[in-house]
């Protein structure tokens, strides 16, 4: 029987799960550790405490060319890793930006209008969905 142990936290000492679960043999013992909110620096963070930690993400810079082609304008202006934050960041703000280009205008109103007619894009300009719901 496979038993895995789920942990969502804000804590930053979130990192620091893996690494005494494997020590005290959970890992060796079958359990398998499931980071609901783990970024990819936290597990460079803990690198070998880390192996065979189950991580949920809405991105990673290696999932297709687009998030790569981020990762890599990131990595080249902030020198370290973009994760999920800094990619829902981007693009929110891009989905905004498009919404001005093509009102003309930072009215709300017109942005929102816009943005909701066309629909949300991921980071790595995917259709996520065509209408918000109301």
């Amino acid at each position: 029987m496979r038993i895995t142990s789920y942990c969502a936290e804000l804590d930053p000492s979130l990192v620091n799960l893996p690494m005494p679960a494997a020590s005290f043999g959970l890992t060796e013992s079958g359990q398998q550790l499931a980071g609901l909110l783990v970024f990819i620096n936290d597990v460079h963070t803990v690198e070998q405490a880390a192996q065979g930690l189950l991580v949920t993400s809405g991105f990673y810079w290696n999932q297709n060319d687009a998030s790569r082609r981020f990762a890599e304008r990131f990595r080249a202006e902030m020198g370290r890793p973009a994760a999920k934050p800094q990619a829902a960041v981007y693009a929110a703000v891009r989905h905004w930006l498009n919404a001005v280009a093509g009102t003309g205008s930072v009215s709300g109103e017109a942005t929102t209008k816009a943005m909701m007619t066309a629909g949300l894009l991921n980071s790595a300009d995917r259709p996520q969905s065509r209408t918000l719901p109301r």
